[in-house]
């Protein structure tokens, strides 16, 4: 059985970035993984080095969306 994967592209953001950053917008409020924040500390970056670069992005930043596809997950995408 041979299945083919075709990966639809948005040449837009999915994800609101001025929402992402309401959330990302103090270190006492932050919401973030375990391993999350153990990899940040382990390459040097503190939790307010996390909420900067967050504050940080632009909509210019990202060239585009796709689903996610490792493993697949209707409905939840990506943005690059």
């Amino acid at each position: 059985m041979t299945f083919k994967v075709y990966l639809m592209r948005k040449l837009k953001p999915h994800h609101d970035l001025k929402g992402i950053q309401a959330k990302f917008s103090d270190v006492d409020a932050l919401e973030i993984t375990r391993t999350a924040e153990s990899t940040a500390r382990k390459l040097g970056y503190g939790l307010q080095d996390i909420v900067d670069a967050v504050q940080d992005l632009r909509p210019s930043d990202f060239v585009s969306s796709s689903p996610v596809h490792s493993p697949p997950v209707p409905g939840l995408w990506h943005d690059t």
